[in-house]
């Protein structure tokens, strides 16, 4: 889910809908690239980012499928041991 997007549309007090005018797709898809079911592009991201004045990493998280956490997951488990072996 874009949690940060999500808070910044109800901070302005903006519904999906128009969000969805903003960016000229439908109201449906809209909400699932907010709940993160489908991607935004680049530029729904670059033409929401200019409508709030924000930055785009001040609105858009990076979206991870469960294998890239579970191999990040593993990467750092992997890193933490090289680091206690020197200790």
């Amino acid at each position: 889910m874009q949690i940060l997007l999500y808070k910044l549309r109800k901070e302005h007090g903006l519904s999906q809908r128009e969000m969805a005018k903003l960016i000229n797709k439908s109201e449906v898809t809209y909400r699932n690239k907010e709940l993160g079911k489908t991607a935004f592009t680049q530029s729904e991201m670059f033409i929401i980012a200019r409508h709030f004045n924000k930055e785009l990493s001040d609105i858009f998280t990076l979206n991870f499928t469960k294998r890239e956490i579970q191999e990040k997951r593993i990467y750092e488990r992997t890193e933490n041991k090289k680091k206690t072996a020197f200790i």
